[in-house]
């Protein structure tokens, strides 16, 4: 979303820009590429994800500016802030790879 008042953008929708205080908002479509800002591995994860730990958790910062949280298929070693990514699955959540 992109607010019409100052032109920020958010991913997840909000309701009020955290920027300006709008409340007027276009949707827009972001791309599927960004840049890890922060990232950790889960080694101890939840039952629900039991199987697939060890895993990395990162924040994204897609190219429009918005950060999304979510998984990034990599090895540890290629892990690294500053990174580019793309989205390669969001059908059970948001899954990126190193580009």
């Amino acid at each position: 979303m992109k607010c019409e008042n100052c032109g920020a953008r958010y991913e997840p929708p909000i309701n009020t820009c955290l920027d300006c205080g709008g409340i007027d908002f276009d949707q827009t479509t972001i791309s599927d590429t960004g840049e890890i800002e922060v990232w950790t591995t889960i080694y101890v994860p939840p039952l629900s994800h039991g199987e697939d730990a060890p895993y990395h958790i990162a924040v994204i910062r897609m190219d429009e500016g918005p950060k999304l949280t979510a998984r990034v298929k990599a090895d540890s070693e290629d892990m690294e802030a500053g990174k580019k990514v793309e989205l390669v699955s969001d059908e059970k959540f948001k899954l990126f790879r190193i580009i």
